[in-house]
């Protein structure tokens, strides 16, 4: 092998490596193949009200805010998933496909800001753009986790706010790992993250709750790139389809 090889092939892996976990937490859900375990339509729906109602209850909004901020999202994750599927007939692969999805979820983030400033606060507008502005894929799992679980409205919101307070750390660690190339420590900073998030609702779910919601939403990097529980077995494919319908 040459030297040339020895050298690109691993980092090509590297990234490749990173792209896959980076699908995981933030490309659309129904990107996911036809043979896995997508989220209805009406189950994506509802994890996206859960989720702006968590953010509303963190920022203490209105019932009338909490329920235009239901709203705003909910546009805002649809219009996405349009310009997403319109990115399918590019055949971008690899690196680009992912650039190009982040600039479409850019695009939309700042509408989404823009939206929320008509009636929130700055701050608070600020607030729920860095949360419900990841667009995260892997949120709406484990929001749709949580909401089998019929937690009470105290606990629920705890849970939701912990999920939250992930969802963001993890967007700001995948953008430090692409702004800096660091593709080895994504993965090992997503499994530390997680785990401390898992730790965190022992303290709200029970033990059988906390057991399936590990199933459910823990993501173990295997050898065809899934997860484990009910979503892994069709996660290569949801990766190989994300590549052809957005980034």
């Amino acid at each position: 092998m040459t030297p040339y090889l020895r050298y690109t092939l691993p980092r090509s892996l590297a990234i490749a490596s990173v792209i896959a976990v980076a699908a995981t937490f933030s490309f659309p859900a129904h990107a996911q193949g036809p043979g896995g375990s997508r989220l209805s339509d009406a189950d994506r729906e509802a994890a996206w009200t859960l989720q702006a109602k968590g953010v509303a209850a963190s920022l203490d909004l209105t019932m009338d805010e909490a329920v235009k901020v239901a709203e705003v999202y909910s546009a805002s994750r649809s219009s996405l998933e349009a310009a997403v599927a319109k990115l399918a007939d590019s055949g971008e692969r690899g690196p680009g496909r992912f650039e190009a999805y982040r600039k479409a979820a850019d695009e939309e983030r700042a509408k989404l800001k823009t939206a929320l400033a008509e009636f929130l606060s700055p701050d608070a507008a600020e607030k729920a753009t860095a949360t419900l502005g990841t667009f995260s894929r892997q949120w709406d799992r484990m929001a749709n986790t949580l909401a089998g679980f019929g937690l009470e409205d105290e606990k629920l919101n705890k849970a939701l706010e912990l999920v939250a307070g992930y969802v963001v750390e993890s967007d700001a660690a995948m953008r430090e790992a692409f702004a800096q190339q660091d593709w080895q420590s994504v993965r090992t900073k997503a499994q530390e993250s997680k785990s401390s998030l898992d730790t965190a609702l022992a303290e709200v779910l029970s033990e059988e709750q906390l057991a399936t919601w590990k199933t459910a939403t823990t993501y173990r990097g295997n050898r065809g790139g899934g997860e484990s529980g009910s979503e892994g077995r069709g996660d290569r494919r949801d990766d190989d389809d994300a590549g052809r319908q957005e980034g």
